[in-house]
């Protein structure tokens, strides 16, 4: 028998879609930090991250979070890329990762601290 890997992969059961509604930005925070995380429904990893990330967020402030399910969207090209690290977590998708399989409080904190654009 292979060697358990660390990401929620393997084993593909009937997804459901996995998803955290964008919340409106409250008024101190009118450029809510957006993360996009590429995640499955039936992964406890990524209900985890996604948790953690929840817990950062400031009192009476919410981030918008476009939560991916790979199983089911529409560009296969996702599930060959993150097949085996799921949960992925992005800031800008046009940079690097922050983190994959668990929370990176530091890079997530780092890119907090970033400036936001209009």
């Amino acid at each position: 028998m292979p060697a358990a890997k660390a990401g929620c992969g393997g084993a593909r059961r009937t997804p459901t879609h996995v998803t955290a509604p964008p919340p409106a930005p409250h008024a101190c925070m009118p450029h809510a930090p957006r993360f996009t995380l590429y995640s499955r429904s039936y992964c406890h990893l990524c209900d985890d991250l996604l948790q953690a990330l929840r817990a950062l967020e400031p009192p009476g402030q919410s981030f918008q979070i476009d939560v991916i399910d790979i199983d089911q969207a529409a560009d296969p090209a996702l599930l060959e890329r993150y097949d085996e690290l799921v949960p992925v977590l992005y800031g800008d998708l046009a940079e690097p990762e922050l983190c994959h399989y668990f929370l990176d409080q530091a890079a997530v904190e780092n890119y907090l601290a970033r400036p936001r654009g209009a």
